[in-house]
């Protein structure tokens, strides 16, 4: 009975720090057996009664196995009909953070039109700005020690609020806006897709980004150190582009960026072709070298168009 508790333990270490759902979890796994330990002690005499009567005394194997088993089961019993409150407890309980970031999307009342078209524009600068977070963290930028699957989770959340946000987006499409505000909201729906798509980029190269950083060749792993040199700056000035007040200030220098990444991709492209002529790249990572360079020029160039859509409005 004891043991049955001890291993829920490594569960537990294991969701300290983590999501909410690992904490929900090991959470469920401890109250799970705590539950069923507590009834395996309560029923104890009548157990051991039992056991006795079909295995006797001369299988103890057969019958620790049984007295384990049982009260397992008879934990499932008691807790089966309780899953639906008991997982709405839990998630109750234990919440990430990050589900505030649903905040602003949920302020966007579709009902209330011309304050839903405001809120929109707030929560697609907000977009941007958690598609930067969570690129960033994709390529290394911010957490070295961010997991594949902590960033796949993180990406799910991100899916989760994309979905909310085209939504309500779409719902307030139906509403009678004048000329001016309909194409207040096409913008916004652009920005919102422009978006999407630079998260998108990068989580279709993410095995490429874990491969390079932990390659034994020398050469591939100076791309991609330089690739990061390049995106860590240009990540940066991208979030203080967006606190720049001045729409105006904001185009002109969406303008020069444009250029900046155009010309940093086919900069990359050159230097691939001449590492590969002097026979420095092994002939596995060609293709994956010229895909790096492609999906992080899409995704540079999309979110500097989700910008300049926004800074439009």
């Amino acid at each position: 009975v004891g043991a049955n508790l001890g291993t829920t333990l490594t569960v537990i270490l294991g969701s300290l720090g983590g999501s909410a759902a690992k904490r929900q979890v090991a959470a469920a796994h401890f109250l799970f057996n705590l539950i069923t330990d507590i009834v395996a002690l309560a029923t104890l005499p009548w157990l051991l009664d039992l056991i006795r009567q079909l295995f006797g005394s001369d299988r103890p194997l057969y019958s620790l196995v049984f007295f384990h088993s049982s009260f397992n089961l008879i934990g499932i019993v008691i807790f089966f009909p309780f899953l639906k409150p008991f997982a709405r407890l839990l998630n109750k309980l234990f919440k990430d953070q990050e589900e505030d970031s649903f905040a602003l999307i949920k302020n966007i009342d579709p009902k209330v039109p011309t304050a839903a078209l405001l809120s929109s524009q707030t929560a697609a600068k907000d977009f941007i700005k958690k598609s930067l977070a969570l690129n960033a963290l994709a390529l290394g930028l911010e957490n070295h020690s961010l997991s594949t699957m902590d960033y796949l989770e993180k990406y799910r959340h991100f899916k989760q609020g994309e979905g909310l946000l085209l939504q309500k987006l779409i719902q307030l499409q139906a509403e009678p806006f004048s000329e001016e505000e309909a194409k207040h909201l096409e913008k916004i729906l652009s920005s919102i897709h422009h978006t999407i798509r630079a998260v998108k980029d990068i989580k279709d190269i993410h095995h490429n980004l874990e491969e390079f950083k932990n390659t034994s060749q020398d050469s591939v792993y100076e791309f991609y150190q330089s690739t990061l040199v390049f995106l860590s700056r240009f990540y940066q000035e991208l979030k203080e582009l967006l606190e720049i007040k001045e729409p105006k200030l904001m185009r002109e220098d969406l303008t020069t960026y444009l250029l900046e990444v155009e010309k940093e991709e086919v900069q990359f492209e050159s230097k691939i072709n001449q590492a590969i002529q002097a026979s420095q790249v092994p002939a596995k990572y060609m293709i994956s070298l010229f895909n790096l360079n492609r999906e992080i020029y899409h995704a540079n160039q999309a979110l500097l168009l989700a910008i300049q859509d926004w800074a439009s409005l």
